[in-house]
């Protein structure tokens, strides 16, 4: 059991979105959503831990897709520090 970065509710490992707030939770299973580092015209970029690399990344989602199917909405990961 985890929580929830936006609303701090009590969520799964596994889920990909918060059942309390919608915050977006986890991308393609493979990142899990640390927050959101900031939100512009055509998307936003979150702060997650990659969890096959075990390394904090940034992940940029673009608008339209980034709640319907954030597997494929992804243009770009980062690692960071």
């Amino acid at each position: 059991m985890t929580s929830c970065w936006s609303c701090t509710a009590a969520a799964s490992e596994e889920a990909a979105a918060c059942s309390a707030c919608g915050a977006l939770l986890r991308i393609r299973g493979k990142y899990r959503v640390s927050r959101r580092l900031g939100q512009g015209g055509m998307g936003e970029v979150y702060e997650a831990l990659d969890l096959a690399l075990d390394r904090k990344v940034a992940v940029k989602l673009l608008f339209g897709a980034a709640t319907a199917k954030p597997e494929s909405s992804v243009t770009q990961v980062v690692m960071l520090g």
